[in-house]
């Protein structure tokens, strides 16, 4: 799956859960993954809802993806994630202008790769997955 990206350096994970549900994300390695380990530990650590997961998977998947081609789009989806982020950030621990810099900032969207852009959204539920199943894999340095 990680092959069938143009250039080298991707990983691609592959999730079935002993109920039956089967999904996958795949990326480039840099930002996508760097901000899945960062957003894992703050939701492991408590600083970040786990809600927060899955109140941004359900809107990038109400989206029509092929719009986040247009910066304009981009724009507006990256404020609404911002605003989901500071909303469901807990006092107490890290800021909720640190967590959003760690997990989304201003690059959010930005490096979406065509091939994988249906996959967005499977990558914020493998967040999810990891940090509550994961017994710290991918926890957050």
């Amino acid at each position: 799956m990680a092959k069938a990206l143009s250039g080298k350096a991707a990983l691609a994970v592959t999730v079935q859960t002993a109920s039956g549900s089967t999904w996958s994300a795949r990326a480039h390695w840099g930002a996508d993954w760097d901000r899945a380990r960062k957003a894992i530990g703050h939701v492991r650590s408590g600083d970040l809802s786990s809600g927060w997961v899955y109140d941004v998977e359900d809107l990038l998947r109400s989206l029509p993806l092929p719009e986040l081609e247009r910066a304009t789009f981009r724009s507006a989806v990256r404020a609404e994630v911002e605003r989901l982020t500071r909303r469901r950030s807990r006092p107490g621990g890290a800021s909720a202008d640190e967590i959003w810099e760690a997990v989304a900032g201003e690059g959010l969207l930005d490096a979406v790769d065509p091939e994988t852009l249906a996959e967005v959204p499977d990558l914020f539920h493998l967040i999810g997955f990891f940090a509550h199943q994961a017994g710290g894999a991918m926890e957050a340095t």
